[in-house]
């Protein structure tokens, strides 16, 4: 089974630094989302019912090294691995 890795470009609106979120998926469906260049934030509040219906995984929300959590994501880009 394969996993299938999409890069996209991901900014901090405060300080502007840059990074990628990257989202894989598998033949069965699941996913999982990590990033590059931010730290993952998994004490963000987050909605319970969205936690509890899949909706979003606890890497959804990052924090940058300025310690905003403003992350806009971009379009998909192509990056070699």
């Amino acid at each position: 089974m394969s996993w299938e890795h999409n890069y996209y470009e991901a900014t901090c609106r405060q300080c502007g630094a840059k990074g990628y979120r990257i989202i894989s998926s598998d033949d069965w469906g699941r996913y999982e989302t990590s990033w590059e260049g931010f730290t993952p934030f998994r004490d963000f509040p987050r909605h319970d019912y969205l936690v509890a219906r899949k909706k979003i995984d606890e890497n959804s929300y990052a924090q940058c090294a300025c310690g905003s959590t403003d992350i806009e994501v971009g379009s998909i880009v192509v990056k070699s691995t």
